[in-house]
């Protein structure tokens, strides 16, 4: 009887997080009401580092003038011919990986 008390008196003395995880398993004895606290600080302080990430801002640049992309409609065959070229599918131009459209 002493024993559930000091494991109640423990476990309400513990954070939040802590006190969920103890009375998650229904520890019978004060030991394992310690032991399963110090697992659910272990794990909560791991959670602590994981979140920390902070993501760094974009790089991206939208293309910021006023006119409108344009885009070009082809038909299934024109663009598999200027596939097969290795043509631009804007222009009549080589494309090549990092290929930019003219303006």
């Amino acid at each position: 009887m002493l024993d559930a008390f000091y494991t109640k008196c423990f476990i309400s003395g513990n954070k939040a997080t802590i006190q969920e995880y103890v009375h998650m398993h229904h520890p019978p004895t004060w030991l394992e009401a310690c032991e399963g606290a110090r697992e659910a600080e272990k794990i909560v302080n791991a959670q602590n580092i994981l979140s920390s990430f902070t993501p760094r801002e974009c790089q991206f640049q939208p293309n910021r003038s006023n006119q409108p992309i344009k885009i070009q409609k082809l038909s299934l065959a024109k663009m598999g011919g200027w596939q097969s070229r290795g043509l631009c599918y804007n222009h009549a131009e080589k494309w090549v990986h990092g290929h930019k459209c003219r303006k």
